[in-house]
């Protein structure tokens, strides 16, 4: 059983192992789509220095390249 309500399937965008087991361990089926994007090339481009404000744009743009396939 799962406690995801949405109509849509969740999806993350991300390859990382910990967080997939995360999502599992809460009771959430998820579908891994990692994001094939150049991380440091973004957070470079960004100037941002906050480790809070990287990993935001980071999941953002995450999202846009794996949703832009849904």
């Amino acid at each position: 059983m799962t406690i995801w309500r949405g109509e849509l399937l969740l999806i993350l965008a991300s390859q990382s192992s910990a967080r997939k087991s995360l999502l599992d361990q809460a009771g959430l089926a998820v579908e891994t789509k990692p994001a094939d994007i150049d991380e440091p090339a973004i957070q470079q481009a960004s100037g941002q220095k906050n480790p809070a404000d990287i990993a935001i744009l980071l999941a953002n743009e995450k999202a846009k390249h794996v949703s832009a396939s849904h």
